[in-house]
């Protein structure tokens, strides 16, 4: 996985985007949803590489490439 390769967490409702990867087969991801945190932190989670389904890309210029037909 790249950084920016748009993922959901499997069996969870967690989606996000890849922001880099940590140690092992485990990537950082941005939570789309940062409701859980306080206002001072990022919505940033770690999970391992088997845990996460591709959904998408985000282009370099910013745009969001949803289409898994060629995964």
């Amino acid at each position: 996985m790249i950084k920016g390769t748009r993922v959901k967490v499997k069996d969870q409702d967690i989606i996000g985007t890849v922001i880099k990867h940590d140690v092992g087969n485990k990537y950082l991801i941005l939570d789309d949803d940062d409701s859980w945190t306080d206002n001072e932190s990022e919505a940033t989670l770690i999970f391992h590489k088997d845990e996460l389904e591709i959904i998408g890309f985000v282009d370099p210029r910013g745009y969001e490439v949803n289409n898994n037909d060629n995964l």
